[in-house]
């Protein structure tokens, strides 16, 4: 899910001299993990499909508008071009609810989904920016499991770079990893920065909480915009963000290795206090909400 973070954490992260733009002032919340072993990519779009069209109402008329509210990353490989090939079946389905990029380095035209390439702009780039992100709290991690290997938090424990400079997961499958971090390739495409855009520029012909409108009033200043309209108070914050989501979707074959690894979830999290988990949270979330697990800010 995408959501606003609050203007004390957009001014962190800013360092007090970087110029704010609107992908600065949002993050992505983990909300959910599909995992399937027994059927293949066909039925993982037709989750896919339940989500994006019925679940979070995309394409769907609601006060007079049509809900745009959902965009996915896909790796394009095989499975991947099968997925979007089921999934664009759906009757609602357009093309851009699904984030393109350029599939290559030399490429002048971008075609769906994502490709990882060699170069400057290649997998540990990405890897690192998702990191980066984690540590920024632009991405929030909420999926933990009791089986080794089948939890966010322990793959991305288990990321880092091999004796051979290359990321990957240490002794155990990285596709969750992968798929995490990976969202941070949505960041530096145009047409999803100006999809943000038009969910803020939407925002103030809603009828939302008089609390939410203060906090994008603080967020519109940090980006030297402002937003003057007049808001009702009718719909909670809530009620807002759970129309907006997005989906990441990942193939990801991937080598286990047994080298000696720096956890790229570790290094995002250094300098924090026991186990890197901010007093009152632990690996399962916080005490009082257990169901919610957040990476802690430093100290």
């Amino acid at each position: 899910m995408i959501e606003f973070m609050s203007p004390a954490r957009i001014n962190k992260n800013r360092l007090g001299y970087k110029k704010v733009g609107v992908l600065d002032c949002i993050r992505f919340r983990q909300i959910g993990i599909y995992m399937d072993q027994e059927f293949d990519e066909e039925k993982s779009a037709e989750v896919g499909q339940y989500l994006a069209f019925h679940l979070f109402r995309n394409g769907q008329q609601i006060y007079d508008n049509e809900v745009d509210n959902t965009r996915i990353m896909i790796e394009v490989n095989f499975n991947g071009m099968n997925w979007i090939k089921e999934f664009s079946k759906h009757d609602m389905y357009y093309k851009s609810i699904i984030v393109s990029t350029f599939h290559s380095q030399k490429a002048t035209k971008k075609e769906l989904g994502f490709k990882t390439v060699s170069g400057n702009h290649g997998k540990g780039y990405y890897c690192e920016l998702g990191a980066k992100m984690i540590s920024e709290r632009r991405i929030i991690i909420s999926h933990d499991h009791k089986i080794s290997g089948q939890s966010s938090i322990q793959q991305l424990e288990a990321f880092g770079k091999n004796k051979n400079n290359v990321y990957e997961g240490s002794c155990m499958h990285d596709d969750i990893a992968v798929t995490v971090l990976f969202v941070s390739i949505a960041t530096e495409q145009e047409e999803f920065k100006m999809w943000i855009e038009d969910w803020m520029m939407l925002l103030p012909q809603l009828n939302i909480d008089i609390e939410y409108k203060k906090k994008l009033d603080k967020i519109s200043y940090l980006m030297e915009t402002y937003v003057t309209d007049v808001f009702e108070e009718q719909y909670s914050e809530d009620d807002v963000l759970n129309l907006w989501a997005t989906a990441s979707s990942g193939f990801n074959n991937s080598s286990n290795g047994n080298s000696s690894y720096e956890s790229i979830y570790s290094m995002s999290n250094s300098g924090y206090g026991q186990n890197g988990y901010q007093n009152g949270y632990n690996q399962y979330g916080n005490y009082q909400r257990p169901g919610t697990v957040m990476i802690p800010r430093k100290r």
